[in-house]
């Protein structure tokens, strides 16, 4: 290998890695390295499809909670409730996290009786 192109790569580690000793340990993997005075980095707000339904979702909770037989009130009724209304589909146990998620059930509500 010419001198030339070791140079080369040795001028574009040294820019990649900023000129830290070989025997240095390396960053960790998501960390700036910039000490404990840093900035978090800024993290993506992640959003569910279900997000819009969240008032149908907390209207029928709602709606069940007031209700004589909350039998008449599924997970499965409410998937096709959102479904009329979006034109998507949504699994039972999907639309159970989403409301875990959201708070309005506390998950544990199926094995009551």
């Amino acid at each position: 290998m010419p001198s030339s192109i070791v140079s080369a790569l040795v001028r574009q580690l040294e820019a990649r890695y900023g000129g830290a000793p070989p025997t240095a340990d390396p960053p960790l993997a998501g960390s700036s390295g910039a000490g404990p005075d840093a900035r978090p980095s800024r993290r993506r707000r992640r959003h569910s499809a279900l997000d819009p339904y969240r008032t149908i979702a907390e209207a029928f909770i709602k709606r069940r909670a007031r209700a004589r037989d909350r039998s008449d009130y599924t997970y499965a009724r409410l998937a096709r409730l959102i479904e009329r209304r979006s034109g998507r589909r949504f699994a039972e146990s999907t639309l159970q996290r989403r409301m875990v998620a959201w708070g309005l059930v506390d998950g544990m509500e199926r094995y009551q009786k």
